[in-house]
């Protein structure tokens, strides 16, 4: 099935961001260095005090971003990530703080 993603678009990681990562800034803390590095997507708190993302761009940028969530914000706590490869969508204008959709 053909994607609609930009060419830009070559890389698309879903992110699972376990640990003290609600109530520290963590999805703020993300949209913000998604937006300087020019990643489209979104980040969203899950019931169980996760955190989720959907993260588009270019491979360089992705990586980039990746270690960033690692290290979090500086009161969050990051315990594990869970990196999960995607097929780049397009569908995203810009990278937001969504909410939890099942």
């Amino acid at each position: 099935m053909p994607t609609n993603a930009p060419q830009e678009f070559q890389k698309a990681v879903s992110v699972l961001v376990k640990g003290r990562v609600q109530g520290v800034g963590f999805r703020a803390f993300t949209r913000r260095h998604a937006m300087l590095l020019g990643l489209k997507g979104e980040v969203a708190n899950l019931p169980d005090g996760a955190v989720k993302a959907h993260i588009e761009g270019s491979s360089e940028r992705v990586k980039q971003m990746l270690h960033l969530i690692k290290q979090g914000p500086s009161l969050a706590r990051v315990e594990k990530i869970v990196v999960s490869p995607l097929k780049p969508t397009g569908r995203y204008k810009t990278f937001e703080v969504g909410l939890y959709r099942r």
